[in-house]
This record gives C-alpha cells, structure tokens and sequence, in this order.
C-alpha cells in the first residue's frame, strides 16, 4: 500500500514537472541540454546488468511497486530493492564519469 502512494506521489510530481517545463519557452541550448542529459542516461541504463536494467524499468518506467516487482520476477522484495540501490550508484557514477569525459575533451561541440 505504501508502495503504491509512493507511485502515485512520484507520477504527480512528474506530471507537474512536466507542465512546468511544457508552459516554459523553449531554449535551444536548454533542450540540447536535456536531449544530451536523457541520451547519457539510457547509454547508462544499457550498460546495468539485465536484472538491474528489468527493475529501473520496472520501477520508473512502468511505476511498479517493489512487491509487484518482486512478485513478477520471483525474486525477494530485499533483493529488488538492493538491486534498485546498485543500478542507482551505479547510474549516477556512470553518468558522472561521462560528463567529467566530456569536460576534459574540451567538448568542442559550440
């Protein structure tokens, strides 16, 4: 039950990022921005371990609870959250390697 609030709560709070961001003007470099963000995390994303990747999906894409997650592919609530923790690390410090890759190339893209 917890889970499922916690669903909702985080697709609220997208939806109203979204109309924020949509009512916006738009910025070219602020959405090539955006566009390059997005891109560097479904490169991260392809690069977790299958199980890992499944249950992001799960989890943000599909806004599955733990317990239905777990249910679904007949592994412990505590293993799907664990995994959830590793591909989270593991996301953020990919993620940040890249855009210190990028800083140090000089990233003559302008």
């Amino acid at each position: 039950m917890l889970d499922a609030a916690r669903a909702r709560e985080r697709r609220a709070r997208h939806e109203n990022e979204t109309a924020r961001t949509d009512a916006s003007p738009e910025d070219p470099l602020e959405n090539a921005a955006t566009r390059e963000a997005v891109a560097r995390l479904a490169a991260a994303i392809e690069r977790l371990a299958p199980r890992q990747r499944e249950i992001v999906r799960r989890f943000y894409a599909l806004g599955e609870s733990i317990a239905n997650i777990a249910q679904a592919m007949e592994l412990p609530p505590g293993t799907v959250k664990s995994d959830l923790h590793r591909a989270r690390v593991g996301l953020a410090k990919r993620v940040h390697n890249d855009e210190a890759t990028d800083t140090n190339r000089g990233d003559d893209r302008e």
